[in-house]
Parts: structure tokens; sequence; C-alpha cells
């Protein structure tokens, strides 16, 4: 009795909504299991495709599936609540929705698999239940990747496995959110530098009258050149005015409350300087650095007065230049260009050829002039408040020009500041368009160029998401296009995705340059795009409708174009027939060798020092042996160290113990450590975990997703900074002398701040 109106709903489902409802719940020519819960209305099956050569046992499979659709016509929960995952015969398995991505053409889901056969198995994914409840799956027995926003990560995979990597140093580094201030609450003054008329009671820095003396800390996992987020508590102020810096000054501070403000730093001492009648106290310390672009690498300031505080302008080349005061983005002022032309103020510093990005703060200083840069990339708008942006370009000249698009009678002004240059040799990972009307927000459309006399608007009428999308309608010249010049760069690999659709007449396009890489259809509903494609020599982004008729148009909205990292497998799109090696992270496609004798992954750098955080963290990574006779040769190996000095280290590696892996947390000289020999001489790819948490004073060990050995406590305290000598901050071996090599592939490392 109680399927029975089940049965009735579903065949309901069936008349009207027809055959797609049928391919949703029915595979001819394959057996279906029984519906596993009477109250999810829908299921599709999920393949994923193993070619590893041996059975998977509980894997964790990464899905990416679209949940817009199915939310878009009220069959799911917009909160994903409702989603679930079965194997085969029934049983659920445990998952987790990557925060941000529910509700959008690409949700990520890990789904720890029981068992995938060599060759490929599936499991069906359900949802269409309006009472359930979240079922995102945490314990800490289990390690589901639930961690986002790596510290660091390096996918390690190469079309080749013989390569040497004698030395190789991975740039893609994204330094999270780690507070790099010592003692950032206060509980004392250690750490600190607090100068006369300071003083430290009850958890407050207090300053008295009469001197303009500092208080300092150096901070030792800061970088100068790149831009940090600097919050601090201001209280019992009665007079006078704080103010904070890191060489780059912030802005001075004459009342009670918590400040955040943004410095492209100069200098590595985090300072605080009052005026002589400074009467008040500062605490609760915080510095973060901000991936402006939200990148991974290194950004090292090319440009000479970037953060326009040097007095005058004698860094700059160009007329009608002049410093500001009136409300800079931060510290005391900006650089304002007013004149009648495009000349702007620039810099000679660039090489021809190479890859660069430029970003920083912009705003229109009179309400006419628009920001622009190169004399190619309009990227601002003319307003008046300050605007972020975010370009990468091929360097043809060694000059760099900052300006506005005006070049009539008048005079018009625009002004910039906190801006930086930088060397572009990383892989992006935010959307590109974030801060360029990627999701059509913006007014007006400043941030697009008409191509074939197309007529450009913002339409109210119904966006897919938002308040409006973007028109291109043709005026006059077949197929308009709206394009976006400089958000792509030849012979990088990205991920286009958005929503479209037409008027009903015209065709609505997608293209790189003059290669249309995806084409729609003439519905009048919004259509998903999902591409990704390797960016040609002429590589504009193109939004565009294929119609010779009259002013017919096409719609655009929620566009993201981000940067792929071509060493990373490619996911499945909507989770339609999700490859193993690819939703895993490309571990089981191609991977690093180490050859057991010479190869090492040197991954020291300063930016990961920054992020490296030794008193809470994970790190995983996925790897196998060369052969079985790897795990008796009497042979240490190990897969990867992050060592400070002898005393404080992190390792995973397989001892000279048969069959055994050791993983250690040590520090202030305290060795945690757990023993594991349940591989059991597998040949086949593992994954490895390590964590630690001195806040609970754990440290616990996972294999292939299961806790091993038992929970260590009784944590020392980290002392010292990653090795600067760049000589045990390794993959493959314990030291850039090649110290206890490992033999075999090892892919996915990821390292991140949090346990």
């Amino acid at each position: 009795m109680a399927q029975r109106p089940f049965f009735l709903l579903a065949l309901l489902v069936l008349v009207v909504f027809g055959t797609v409802a049928f391919l949703a719940t029915r595979h001819p020519g394959n057996v279906e299991a029984a519906w596993f819960d009477n109250n999810w209305r829908f299921r599709e099956r999920i393949a994923l495709t193993n070619t590893s050569g041996s059975d998977q046992t509980n894997w964790q499979t990464k899905i990416t599936f679209d949940t817009a659709t199915p939310i878009t016509a009220g069959k799911m929960l917009s909160s994903c609540n409702d989603i679930r995952f079965t194997s085969i015969v029934g049983k659920t398995l445990p998952y987790w929705i990557e925060p941000g991505t529910c509700n959008s053409s690409s949700t990520i889901i890990w789904v720890k698999v029981d068992s995938i056969p060599n060759g490929g198995g599936q499991i069906y994914i359900y949802y269409g239940n309006p009472s359930a409840a979240s079922a995102n799956y945490k314990t800490s027995d289990v390690f589901i990747r639930d961690l986002t926003g790596d510290s660091a990560v390096w996918p390690l995979q190469d079309s080749t496995s013989t390569q040497s990597y004698a030395s190789v140093n991975n740039p893609a580094v994204n330094i999270g959110s780690r507070n790099v201030v010592l003692n950032s609450t206060p509980t004392s003054s250690t750490s600190w530098t607090l100068n006369a008329n300071w003083a430290f009671a009850n958890n407050l820095f207090t300053h008295t009258t009469g001197a303009t003396n500092t208080v300092t800390q150096a901070l030792a996992a800061a970088t100068s050149g790149k831009a940090y987020s600097i919050t601090y508590t201001v209280s019992g102020m009665t007079a006078g005015t704080i103010t904070v810096s890191m060489g780059a000054s912030g802005t001075a501070r004459s009342a009670n409350g918590t400040y955040t403000e943004s410095i492209v730093s100069t200098s590595t001492t985090l300072t605080f300087t009052p005026t002589s009648t400074f009467d008040g106290s500062i605490s609760n310390f915080s510095v973060t650095q901000v991936n402006i672009p939200p990148s991974g690498g290194t950004a090292t300031q090319l440009l000479t007065d970037g953060n326009m505080e040097a007095a005058g302008t004698s860094a700059w080349t160009g007329s009608g230049l002049s410093k500001g005061t009136t409300t800079p983005h931060s510290g005391s002022q900006y650089l304002h260009i007013s004149t009648n032309s495009a000349l702007g103020a620039s810099q000679t510093i660039l090489t021809v050829g190479q890859v660069y990005r430029v970003y920083g703060y912009a705003r229109s200083g009179d309400g006419v002039g628009q920001p622009i840069v190169l004399g190619i990339n309009n990227f601002g708008t003319t307003s008046t408040t300050w605007q972020p942006f975010d370009l990468t370009f091929v360097a043809t000249s060694t000059t760099i020009t900052f300006a506005h698009t005006n070049s009539g009678a008048s005079t018009v002004s625009v002004d910039f500041d906190d801006v930086t240059v930088a060397l572009d040799t990383n892989i992006r990972s935010d959307s590109i368009l974030s801060t360029l009307d990627g999701n059509m927000e913006q007014s007006g459309t400043s941030y697009w160029t008409a191509g074939n006399s197309a007529t450009l608007s913002k339409d109210s009428g119904s966006p897919h998401t938002g308040t409006q999308d973007l028109k291109v309608a043709r005026n006059g010249v077949n197929n308009p296009y709206a394009s976006q010049t400089g958000v792509m760069i030849s012979g990088r690999t990205y991920h286009v995705t958005g929503f479209l659709k037409s008027d009903g007449n015209a065709t609505p396009t997608v293209s790189a340059g003059t290669t249309t890489e995806f084409t729609g259809t003439t519905s009048t509903s919004y259509q998903s795009v999902d591409i990704t494609f390797v960016a040609p020599s002429t590589n504009d982004l193109r939004l565009g409708a294929t119609t010779s008729t009259g002013t017919q148009f096409a719609q655009f909205d929620d566009f993201v174009v981000q940067e792929v990292d071509p060493l990373v497998g490619q996911t499945g799109n909507n989770g339609a027939n999700v490859t193993i090696g690819a939703a895993s992270g490309g571990h089981l496609a191609n991977a690093y060798s180490f050859n057991g004798t010479n190869n090492y992954v040197n991954i020291y750098s300063s930016d990961l020092n920054s992020a490296f955080n030794p008193s809470e963290g994970t790190v995983v990574a996925w790897a196998k042996v060369s052969g079985s006779g790897v795990w008796t040769d009497g042979t240490s190996r190990y897969a990867l160290q992050l060592q400070a000095d002898a005393n404080n280290l992190i390792y995973m590696r397989r001892t000279t113990t048969n069959n055994q892996l050791q993983f250690v947390y040590e520090s202030g000289g305290t060795v945690n450590q757990v023993l594991d020999t349940s591989l059991g001489g597998s040949t086949g790819w593992f994954q490895v975990v390590i964590t630690w948490s001195k806040s609970n004073n754990q440290m616990k060990a996972y294999i292939n997703g299961a806790q091993v050995g038992s929970t260590q406590t009784g944590l020392g305290t980290w002392v010292g900074n990653l090795n600067t000598g760049a000589t045990r901050t390794v993959i493959g071996a314990s030291d850039n002398v090649v110290n206890n090599p490992w033999s075999g592939l090892i892919n996915d490392v990821h390292v991140y701040s949090r346990a």
C-alpha cells in the first residue's frame, strides 16, 4: 500500500514530463536497482569509468552535476538538501557538496563509492523530496575532501612518465586565510615591540599621550610586495588618531571600532603609529594575504609607487598627473589623471612577449572619465566609486599606461590606487569575469565592446539570476556580438560556464575570437553553457547572436571564465560520464614518476611558507609504488616532507619495515606518529592523509578515507618557518639531495591550513 501512491505519482510525472522524466528514471538495456526511498521523485544514473587495471574500493570520487536545471524546474530543493547517492544495489553512499556550488551548472560533490570494478561501474543520484534535510556527510573517522580553499596544490600530472624532476618548482600556491600575526589577541607583549608610551594590560596595547612611538611586529611569514588585508580594533579612544602600515600606510583612524583595509606591502613589519595626542587602545590583530587576483603564485610588484603613497608623481611619465587625497582606496593618496588626451600615466617596466597581470582599483574622477589600461582594456565605468580591476595580457611593448578612454577636446579625469603589475606565471582559480561584469549586474554595458555594429543593452525582463542580463541585438550588420579583450591568453586552457537564450529567431553563440566554441538553440528559455577550450591567437571572449534579420537578438547571463590548469584531469560535464581518473583529479591518468634514485619535486616558496599553518593543517596525497617489491626492499622512501628543522617537521613515508607506512608530525621536538601496514604490498593507487591540530591537541592519519592507528595527543609547539634553504620541503624524497627517494607515482598533493 505504501508504494502504490508513489507509482501513481511516477505515472503522472511521466505524463507531464514525457521523455525527460523517462530518461531520468529508465535506462534501456540496463538492470535497474529498486528505488531506495519512495519520498524521492527523481533519480539519474552516473557512469564511472575505471581504467586503472584493478578494482577500486572506498573511492572518493568528485562528481560535477548540473543542479541549476532541476532547481529551476522545481524538481530539486534550492538548497540541494534533497540530494542522495546510492550504489547500483541501493546502498546509500556518503557525500559532501562543496560550499557555494549548489544551484549551478557545475555543482561539485564528493562521493565515497564503496566499490568500482575495473572497467567501470555506476551509481545513482536521487533528488526531488521537498521535505528532505541535508545529508552532507562529515565525520572525523572518514576523510572526505570536505576542505575548500587549498593553501597549496600540486597536481603533478604530466604527459610523460619518464621525465626527470630533478628540480621542479610549482608556483600554484593559494595563500588561503592564515593570520600571520603571532600573539594576535594579544595575551601578552610577546612577539611585539612596544615602544615608549605603550603598555600591555587586559589583552590591550594602550597608548598614553605625549609621543608618536610605535607598536610593531616583524611578520616572518609575510612577503614584501604582496597585498594584505589588515584588521584591528580601536577601543577606549578619547583623542588623536592611529594608523596601521606595512611600509605602505593605511587610513588614520579617529574613532573606536574594528577596521579592515587592504595594503600592498613594501615592508614585512606590521606597524601602528599614533599621533602624539592619541589616547586609546588597540587589539585583535589579523593580517591575511589577499589574492588580488585570488590565484596561485608570487605577485612581485614591478611598478614604482604602485600604492600611490610616494610624494609627487616623479615615478610616472605623462601629463595632467597629480596626487589626490580625497577618499583614497587606502593610505593617504591616489594617482589623479586629468587630461584631454589618452596619454595617461605610464612606466617602462615590461618585456615584450611576457605575460603580465595588472590589478588594483580605479574610478572616474568626475563622473565622465572611464578608466583604461594599455589602451585596449576598458575595465571601468564612469562611477566615482572605487572599482577593482584584474587583467591579464601579453606585453606588446615595454610600457604600461593607465589612462581614460576620452580623447576629445574636453578635459576629464580618472583615479588609480593600490595598483600592482606582476609577471603572470600562475594558474588562475577565480572567475576572470568576477570583476568584469560576468554576472551582468553592472550598470550599462561599458565592460563589453560591440562587434559587427551590435546594439548592446541590459535587460531586466527575465534574467537568469539577479536583476538583469546582457542583450546583444542586430543593428544592420549580420551576426552581432559583445566581446571582452584581455580576459584570455592564447595557448592557455579555459573553462567557461553561463546561460544564454534566444528571442526565438537568433542563435546564441559563445566564441573565443573567431572560433565558435558553443552554439545554442533558438529556445527562449535559458540554456546552460559548459565548455572547455584552448584560447586561439584571436582570443577575445565573444557572446554573439547568429542572425541576418532585423533587430533579432540573444541574451546572456551569469558567465564565468576560469583558467584550467593543463596538468589537472578534466571532469565530466553534469555527471553524465565521470571518468575515475578525471573525477579524482587525474591521478589515474598521468602523474609524476619518481625513479627511486634521483627524482624529487622542490615545493618550497615564500608563498607556501606564508600559507603553511604549522599548528592547524592537513596534507592529502595520492601515491602508488612502482612494484610490489618496493614494499619489501628495506629502503626508506618519502612521499612528502615539510620541515623547518630537525625538531619541527611533517612527513609521510614507507619505512624500512616491510609493508609499513609512517605518518609523522613533530613539533618542538615532540614526535607524534602513526604506523600502519594495512596496504599489504598493494600496487594500486592509495590516498594518504595527515591532519594536525594544536588547538584540539590531536594528530590523525588516514589511508583511503579511513583513519588508521589511534588519534595522537600531546602535541608540542612548532617553532620556525619552513626551511628557507628549500632543501627539505619536497615531494618524492626527504630532501633535495634525494635521500630516501620514492619509487613510483605521486599526484594531487594538497596542503590545507586547517585540520
